[in-house]
């Protein structure tokens, strides 16, 4: 009897902690706005935006779910931003396309009245297939290239989450 009350007061404070921490988890991967020198975008929900990542990437953000089957373990899909200085955005989709091969849905526009281009990739890795969406966008003498991996199975899933996601993204 005397180790009802303490008992029963552990397991209050275990339950409350345990939704405390499930309730922020599920908070992370929620819709975010996230804004840094060098870019402003709107994080779809389902996404969680990597922080003091090593990658050397300007922004990362991955899905919270996985694929099923052979593809257990591996992102449904991943978001990488990455800047280069002192290349050409047409000299980056020339080394795109050879070590991918063909690409798809090639888009030339103006983005901010600079130059971007728009296209995607379909490959095949230890026999799972993904689908790569990229986007080139230039500011002055740098360019922003964005790469978003789908699991080809899940393509449909993510449409809009991805093109919400390419129409909030402002490079600086």
């Amino acid at each position: 009897m005397e180790l009802l009350i303490p008992g029963l007061l552990l397991v209050a404070l275990m339950v409350w902690a345990s939704t405390k921490i499930k309730r922020d988890a599920d908070a992370a991967f929620g819709p975010e706005s996230i804004e840094t020198d060098d870019l402003a975008v709107e994080k779809p929900d389902g996404f969680l935006h990597v922080l003091n990542d090593d990658s050397g990437l300007a922004f990362r953000a991955y899905s919270k779910e996985y694929g099923s089957g052979e593809a257990n373990g591996i992102r449904k899909a991943t978001i990488d931003i990455e800047i280069f200085e002192g290349i050409e955005p047409d000299e980056r989709l020339t080394e795109i396309e050879t070590e991918l091969g063909e690409l798809t849905n090639l888009n030339r526009y103006l983005d901010g009245g600079e130059h971007a281009i728009s296209f995607s990739t379909e490959f095949v890795d230890d026999d799972i297939e993904f689908e790569r969406i990229y986007r080139l966008n230039k500011r002055s003498d740098r360019f922003f290239e964005t790469k978003i991996t789908l699991l080809a199975d899940y393509k449909e899933e993510f449409t809009g989450k991805i093109e919400e996601f390419l129409s909030s993204l402002r490079a600086k």
